[in-house]
């Protein structure tokens, strides 16, 4: 619920609804949306875990809306300020959890007003092949809806946006907000289907002084929303994975229903349990099973990390128990490792023996591995891969080609000799999920090979290190998934194989280990190799965003164009590149970007210019200064689905907001992957 400690101060969206109180100590408690407050019926406590509610206010003149909440994960406060607030739903440890607070507090000496540009960056990885909180690449993305500060933008095919009053409509004008350097605001940005809250410390931009513009940079991240992906899987009774694939990791709840696909199952070989794998940051997985009645399709799970809390580990060794270990405190979601030593009795082989292992709380079986033997013979696998960009693609040059580094070892207990191949493969996914629909019968590739290298004799333990060139690899290959990334991997492959360069679903070929790094960004050039803006026109008093085109488009990450102007007093231009007009006359314009430059002309006139507005750059008025409300309350599913108010015009205290529709279509993602290998031996 939304607590509001001073209200005379403010008005707020939910003010004049159903569903608000008035409080003994002047402050007033909101428990949901209503139609008079423009919205669907929405009562808060009936939200779901990851679910996002949107909040409006309209701090009076000299006030600021300051929102703030407790952490159930961390249980720290957290504070945030601005006109919009987007909070997730929260797992309730406590009684007082998903409780905001709001209060208008008086504005300081320091409080500015500034035009809020900035970029849209998406965290390296995929649903697929998710990321890791080690990961720390990310590439610039376009189509990304963003809301702040009730305004809104759309980011163009540079990655970038500026909050706008109406976003595609020629009425467009380009906003300023007002902020202070101690201030954290937050953005909501929808992208493939995904919301994520972004978090912008203004303290980043604003501690130099005074400033007209900022540029900020809108770092998505899969957890944003506390959700990656893990996988759960229905099994049959001989380890057959059948239908979904679902993807969660959270560090406060997991809530969802599995419905299975038995599609294909035999009938003395029924799809019997649910299992579960839930990993942490760290890679530390735990596996969970779940047995279905006869017949049953559908699996609902609501757990929280904290309910997974064990305590006790005890290695048995050939059905018996061997060695414990006990653990007074472990914390939810915490990784503890448990080292056991057996000393194999003289005489005894060690394929004779097999362990497991179990953990228990309070006397209590939670978990119960999965048996393992020892076993004489050579275990080869790649721990380690690096791929460096030696050819990178540009106009000139279609073709990329790494350098493969991969550290192979020897597992086993017998010294390997050598003769098996690391391989590096280009893994097709949009082909695979062809094949899928098609029951494993399409005859496209999908996995291509780019180059071998022998690997050599290892002794028990020990590792070596596999180099080679890769063969030439296209531009089409990252390209294919609109990402500018590409699925490569190393495989080992069996000595006794015959070489390939494709295989199509039903082609076998063996897979001794593998090793996936990550998603391989497209190899460009770090720094702009081209850059063109174009001549425009621009009616006196009137702002418009300059065109340009950057090639490489990721070397804006790291590199900014700067612009100046021939003749201040036609025209300006801010770090941005948005022009205004102040009196008729042409100027010319200058781009900078790593040592390359290119010029426009600006023309300025009195007369009104014919505009075909584009859909990420409209062009504004700067005359008026008027804070205009687009927004009304939202909530926002997890998956992607969102719900919007209705049109209307609400009557909140002093003044009166028209709420106007922002509707934003969201479909749920489904991602069906299948690795499907057959191995030739």
């Amino acid at each position: 619920m939304l607590n509001v400690t001073n209200p005379d101060n403010g008005d707020f969206i939910g003010k004049g609804g159903k569903y608000v109180t008035k409080n003994s100590d002047g402050s007033v408690t909101l428990k949901g949306y209503s139609a008079q407050d423009g919205a669907t019926d929405t009562i808060f406590s009936d939200m779901s875990v990851n679910e996002i509610i949107t909040f409006h206010a309209q701090p009076n003149s000299g006030y600021r809306a300051k929102w703030s909440y407790t952490d159930s994960a961390s249980h720290q406060t957290k504070t945030y300020y601005g006109n919009s607030f987007f909070f997730a739903i929260q797992n309730p440890y406590d009684i007082n959890d998903n409780h905001i607070t709001l209060t208008f507090e008086k504005t300081g000496d320091d409080y500015q007003t500034f035009s809020f540009y900035g970029q849209t960056l998406l965290q390296e990885g995929s649903i697929i092949n998710p990321p890791t909180s080690r990961t720390d690449t990310y590439n610039l993305v376009s189509g990304a809806q963003i809301t702040m500060d009730s305004y809104s933008a759309l980011s163009d095919e540079n990655g970038e946006f500026h909050l706008e009053t109406n976003p595609g409509n020629e009425s467009s004008e380009i906003v300023k907000i007002s902020a202070s350097k101690d201030e954290i605001h937050r953005a909501l940005v929808f992208y493939n289907h995904r919301y994520f809250i972004c978090d912008i410390n203004m303290a980043e931009y604003l501690s130099s002084g005074d400033v007209s513009s900022i540029t900020a940079k809108l770092k998505m991240q899969y957890k944003t929303n506390g959700v990656t992906p893990t996988k759960i899987n229905a099994v049959s009774s001989d380890g057959t994975v059948y239908g979904d694939t679902i993807t969660l990791i959270t560090a406060n709840a997991v809530q969802f229903d599995v419905t299975l696909d038995t599609k294909g199952q035999s009938a003395d070989k029924p799809v019997n349990l649910v299992r579960r794998s839930v990993e942490n940051e760290d890679g530390i997985k735990s596996k969970y099973d779940v047995a279905l009645e006869k017949g049953q399709t559908v699996s609902h799970w609501a757990n929280t990390l904290s309910e997974i809390i064990k305590q006790g580990d005890k290695l048995y060794v050939n059905g018996k128990a061997y060695d414990s270990i006990t653990e007074s405190v472990w914390f939810s979601a915490q990784a503890k490792a448990f080292d056991f030593y057996y000393t194999l009795p003289k005489g005894q082989r060690a394929d004779d023996v097999s362990m497991y292992f179990t953990v228990t709380e309070d006397g209590e079986e939670k978990l119960v591995s999965d048996s393992f033997a020892f076993k004489y013979g050579v275990d080869l696998e790649i721990t380690a891969l690096t791929l460096s960009e030696m050819n990178l693609i540009t106009e000139d040059n279609d073709n990329a080609k790494f350098f493969v580094r991969a550290t192979v070892q020897n597992k086993g207990n017998e010294n390997y000799t050598g003769g098996d191949y690391v391989r590096l493969v280009y893994h097709d996914v949009e082909e695979m999920c062809k094949a899928i629909e098609d029951d494993y019968e399409a005859e496209n590739p999908i996995y291509t090979s780019f180059g071998r290298e022998l690997i050599n004799s290892i002794e028990i333990g020990n590792t070596t290190e596999v180099c080679f060139i890769s063969e030439d690899i296209p531009s089409q290959v990252f390209e294919k998934t609109g990402t500018d990334t590409a699925y490569l991997e190393c495989i080992i492959s069996d000595k006794n194989e015959p070489d390939w360069k494709t295989r199509n679903s039903e082609e076998k070929f063996s897979a001794i280990s593998e090793f996936y790094p990550g998603l391989t960004s497209k190899p460009v050039p770090k720094t702009a190799q081209s850059l063109n803006i174009s001549d425009i026109t621009v009616q006196v008093n009137k702002q418009q965003k300059l065109s340009k085109s950057v090639q490489p488009v990721s070397s804006l990450i790291n590199s900014k164009i700067t612009y100046s102007t021939s003749d201040e007093s036609v025209a300006t231009v801010d770090d941005f590149g948005v022009v205004t007009g102040h009196k008729e006359g042409k100027a010319v314009i200058t781009a900078k970007i790593d040592g390359i430059s290119d010029a426009a002309e600006v023309t300025v006139s009195n007369t009104p210019v014919p505009t075909q507005p584009s859909e990420t750059e409209p062009t504004g008025d700067i005359s008026s200064t008027e804070n205009t409300d687009n927004t009304q309350p939202s909530v926002s599913k997890g998956n992607g689905a969102h719900t919007d108010g209705d049109a209307g015009v609400m009557q909140t205290g002093r003044i009166t907001m028209t709420i106007i529709i922002l509707i934003m279509l969201a479909s749920a993602a489904v991602v069906f992957f299948l690795r499907k290998r057959r191995n030739g031996n």
